[in-house]
């Protein structure tokens, strides 16, 4: 809606905003499950873990560096990038493709809550983007298959039968939910 929120004030967002958000587990202390309709306007879901010892390495050298200032993007590249990622092309079948994989997260029984018509077009600029940074100006099934689990796991609500399987990690019971309706 171009509109953002900050305390009470709401403002015009500029042209480009990138929020990025943490979230704590659920057990730990003053944490509280976020709204599905809010859940909905996050683009990607990533679930990180802790760190290999050699990376938790690399991480401690690297904050040993004083930083840099530099800028990698300005806001005319990045414009510039949206702009190809606009003229990626998606063939109809791929289109298609897409819809009913989406829907299916509305039939499948093993789902309370499945993927919104939001979803179905922040999908389709999420496997534009990924052909356009493997090089292709066309979306390929591949691209689907690939953006697939970080686009849809805080999506979907499963059913408590869906998390019998993975009931330490339910992002992983969203996956195995999200493959067999790929397949």
């Amino acid at each position: 809606k171009n509109r953002c929120r900050y305390g009470a004030r709401f403002d015009l967002c500029q042209n480009l905003l990138l929020l990025i958000a943490t979230e704590n587990p659920i057990e730990q202390e003053g944490t509280f499950p976020v709204a599905e309709a809010l859940m909905d306007r996050f683009l990607f879901r990533y679930n990180l873990t802790y760190p290999t010892r050699e990376q938790e390495l690399t991480m401690l050298k690297r904050d040993l560096r004083p930083l840099s200032t530099m800028s990698y993007l300005d806001p005319d590249k990045i414009l510039q990038l949206r702009d190809l990622v606009d003229n990626v092309y998606v063939s109809k079948d791929i289109q298609n493709y897409m819809v009913d994989f989406i829907r299916k997260t509305r039939e499948s029984s093993k789902i309370y809550l499945g993927a919104s018509p939001r979803t179905t077009m922040k999908f389709l600029n999420a496997t534009k983007a990924n052909a356009l940074i493997n090089g292709r100006s066309f979306v390929i099934p591949e691209d689907v298959s690939y953006m697939s689990h970080e686009l849809l796991n805080h999506r979907l609500i499963l059913r408590p039968e869906a998390l019998v399987d993975s009931a330490d990690n339910p992002v992983d019971a969203a996956y195995k939910v999200i493959d067999e309706i790929m397949s």
